[in-house]
């Protein structure tokens, strides 16, 4: 009964520290701007978007701070215009990150307080557990975004949001011109990146402390 209630408890770690690290990889790649800045020559934004440089710039860093910021009250880009289901939108991703955010601390809370009881009485696999589940997660997506990206991102958008309104009309919304799609599809490839690396460094930490602990 101790074996099976150990081993029930690793499996919800393993799980809540494989959420959020997602979780946290979606807010790193969101907040890398680095990322964007060099998408916008390499995918020629200003031209598609009849844009200078610096208002490109302006405007999405109005964004990030949006999505970072604490009860905005009000959306209202520097240069461009917004309808109102556009700025619902953006309210709508800026629920939708607040709600992750907050999951994200309380996980963190548990992961903590659970680690040091698992360190108490040596136990590891927890560590493993996790990290295998964040290797091996992004090769199962592959076929999903690299051989249809375009149909993946729709597809993602009708689960996660419950209207229309990130359909956005240019016209109405050109801040869509200067967020291509393909920004994106670096945004998810970084995304991937670094839960690979996550998952890497934590196997990694799983090997050294069982050498450690089997040495003493």
């Amino acid at each position: 009964m101790l074996n099976i209630k150990s081993l029930l408890a690793d499996i919800f770690i393993s799980i809540l520290m494989f959420f959020s690290t997602i979780i946290l990889c979606i807010k790193l790649a969101i907040n890398f701007r680095p990322l964007f800045y060099y998408d916008i020559n390499y995918l020629n934004i200003p031209k598609d978007a009849n844009m200078t440089v610096t208002d490109i710039k302006k405007n999405y860093d109005y964004l990030i701070n949006f999505l970072n910021s604490i009860h905005p009250t009000n959306f209202s880009l520097p240069t461009l215009p917004s309808s109102a289901h556009g700025t619902i939108h953006f309210f709508d991703v800026y629920y939708l990150i607040n709600t992750l955010t907050n999951f994200l601390y309380v996980a963190i809370l548990i992961i903590i307080i659970s680690t040091f009881i698992f360190f108490k009485h040596k136990k590891l696999n927890f560590l493993k557990y996790s990290g295998i589940l964040l290797v091996i997660f992004p090769f199962l997506l592959t076929p999903f975004y690299f051989l249809n990206f375009d149909s993946f991102f729709n597809r993602m958008h009708e689960m996660i949001f419950h209207n229309n309104y990130w359909l956005f009309d240019p016209y109405q919304d050109p801040v869509i011109l200067m967020l291509p799609e393909q920004f994106f599809f670096h945004c998810f490839i970084l995304i991937l990146i670094l839960i690979v690396l996550f998952g890497v460094l934590l196997l990694i930490t799983y090997r050294q402390l069982k050498k450690n602990f089997n040495a003493l």
